[in-house]
């Protein structure tokens, strides 16, 4: 089972940080967001080694910014590994969502399987 770890934050948050910090982009369509981030990653100044996944739930939908990932097949949802927010992380956090982790939408998630 794949776990991972990192920062989430709604479709409508990661839309409104990728806007303001990838140049020349503009998201038309907010279900299109991870897709945007993922393909014009490159285009940001300096760029962020992390992989991102959109993960959907059947009340919620997120992005997934991955800092992270370990595939574990004796996981289960009972009993996996959660990820603890490190020294780097919040290094990584502060760099690239200061803004909305001071206003509460960013947080730090392990999450299992996603998608």
């Amino acid at each position: 089972m794949l776990v991972v770890g990192g920062y989430v934050m709604s479709f409508q948050t990661a839309k409104d940080w990728a806007e303001a910090h990838i140049p020349n982009l503009t998201i038309r369509e907010v279900d299109f967001t991870p897709i945007a981030i993922e393909e014009c990653q490159d285009r940001m100044v300096p760029h962020p080694n992390f992989e991102i996944i959109p993960v959907f739930t059947k009340n919620k939908s997120w992005v997934l910014f991955v800092t992270h990932a370990v595939d574990d097949p004796t996981a289960t949802p009972a009993r996996h590994k959660k990820f603890r927010e490190s020294d780097s992380d919040k290094e990584f956090k502060e760099k690239y969502f200061s803004s909305e982790s001071a206003a509460g939408t960013v947080q730090f998630a392990t999450v299992l399987n996603p998608n």
